[in-house]
């Protein structure tokens, strides 16, 4: 049953556009599983004018295309920050007392809350919501259930950032201490269930699991009768404020930002069976509702020279706009390619969904409304909001822009470093990180916080547009990117 809470890494969302940054095939971050996916919008309307304010000054960077309704995006919101799709999971004792696998306590209240935001690499809750705990961790009437924010928000600097995705959590992490934690319950007097799922060996690096995988390996049993893939490599959640503006998600642009049935399989992983799915068709497009009606937070950071930024905006125009859309200025909204190509990065999940996959998904409830397109290649996402969605590429497996746009930069081996603002770097754009001399062991903790990219799924090759630039362009671009 390994299936059941591994699907709970994307539930429901895309996941990344394949890489990140600026030029002539991509750049960029986001998402799918998951890059980014959608949440229902109000009538999937094309809302190419709320891009241009009745002056024809810029208020997005390319026309919206999905605008939600108001009313649905508020239901997504409480279905996602205070509420929950899916049944119990855990008893209430199986979060309360992992302060003994912890080796502290006892601890209670909002300290046992952060504890646990701190080792699983859950975002804290902003103040009111979900009852303090981390998000993505709900309390239910007899016990804890987890939810798609789990993946999808993340804490950037010191803000909690709803739609960016994680790049740190660590489900495997939680699996591991729930195990721990049943060997010792029976001296503490307590009763801890076996974990309803098994995640033993599927996560390479912390926040890059494959969700992608586990959706398609839940709802196996559900379609056609075909040999499918179950594994796609580690993948990075997207950025789901980029969805508004494109008409294909997933890492590989395989689905249709339309559509919100691809999200239903991860419901099996909160404990909801097959044959309720479909009862919960109002309740999923509610949450893509919620989804596009989110934003990329603004850049924490003094600006950046104007001149520098105008400069930037040029570099862009000349070599990454044909992938990554054109962005609105004074000579026109702005357009969005949504470009499918090879780009030479890591070809574990476009190469894994192929046609026997396509088929297999349109021939069930999922890609019946919105059938799924296998591409072979990946999908260049917009770059709004880009100094967010750091580590980069559709794996997480660069750690700052400078890096995505030089080659050269690009780590081996890295793990994150500093906390709040310290971890962040507004020079390199993207995160600050340390050069361990070792690997890590990816079966704890302490490994898969080491991104080795010689592991596989985890390379770090390709996108290598932007060694063309000179020193001068390069930083150039990253001021335009920085504020896009």
């Amino acid at each position: 049953m390994r299936w059941l809470l591994l699907a709970l890494l994307l539930v429901g969302c895309p996941q990344r556009d394949d890489d990140d940054v600026a030029n002539d095939d991509d750049v960029a971050d986001d998402d799918d599983g998951a890059d980014d996916d959608d949440s229902g919008d109000d009538d999937d309307a094309t809302g190419d004018d709320d891009d241009d304010d009745a002056t024809g000054a810029c208020t997005t960077p390319f026309p919206v295309r999905h605008v939600p309704d108001a009313a649905a995006v508020e239901r997504g919101r409480a279905l996602l920050e205070d509420g929950t799709l899916g049944a119990t999971l855990m008893p209430p004792e199986a979060i309360e007392y992992l302060w003994l696998v912890w080796g502290d306590g006892p601890l209670t209240g909002a300290t046992l809350q952060a504890r646990f935001a701190e080792e699983y690499g859950f975002a804290p809750a902003p103040g009111g919501v979900n009852d303090g705990w981390p998000l993505g961790l709900h309390a239910t009437a007899d016990g804890f259930t987890i939810g798609c924010l789990a993946c999808h928000a993340d804490a950037i600097g010191d803000a909690t950032v709803i739609g960016a995705g994680s790049g740190r959590v660590d489900l495997e992490a939680l699996y591991d201490d729930l195990q721990e934690l049943r060997a010792l319950a029976a001296t503490q007097g307590i009763d801890v269930p076996e974990p309803p799922w098994d995640l033993d060996g599927l996560a390479t690096a912390i926040g890059a699991q494959d969700a992608f995988g586990l959706g398609m390996e839940l709802s196996e049993a559900f379609g056609p009768d075909l040999p499918i893939n179950t594994e796609y490599g580690p993948q990075q959640p997207a950025a789901w404020w980029a969805i508004q503006y494109k008409d294909r998600v997933y890492a590989d642009g395989s689905g249709q930002a339309a559509g919100h049935r691809t999200m239903a399989a991860m419901l099996l992983a909160f404990g909801i069976g097959p044959g309720s799915i479909e009862a919960r068709d109002a309740d999923l497009q509610d949450v893509r509702a919620y989804i596009l009606a989110t934003e990329a937070p603004a850049w924490p950071f003094d600006a950046p020279d104007p001149d520098a930024v105008a400069a930037g905006a040029t570099v862009y125009d000349q070599n990454c706009a044909s992938c990554h859309g054109t962005v609105c200025d004074d000579s026109g909204p702005g357009f969005f390619p949504d470009d499918v190509r090879d780009v030479g990065t890591d070809t574990t999940r476009a190469a894994n969904f192929g046609s026997t996959e396509e088929t297999w998904v349109n021939g069930s409830w999922y890609g019946a409304e919105h059938p799924v397109t296998a591409t072979g290649a990946y999908l260049a996402p917009p770059l709004v909001g880009v100094w967010a969605t750091a580590p980069y590429f559709h794996n997480g497996s660069v750690p700052t822009l400078e890096a995505v746009l030089d080659s050269s930069q690009r780590p081996t081996v890295w793990a994150r470093s500093g906390t709040g603002m310290e971890q962040l770097d507004p020079d390199a754009v993207g995160l600050q990180f340390a050069t361990p001399s070792w690997s890590g062991d990816i079966d704890t903790a302490e490994g898969r916080r080491v991104i080795d990219t010689q592991r596989p799924g985890l390379s770090n090759a390709g996108h290598t547009y932007g060694d063309a630039l000179t020193a001068d362009e390069r930083q150039s671009l990253l001021a335009f990117l920085s504020q896009l």
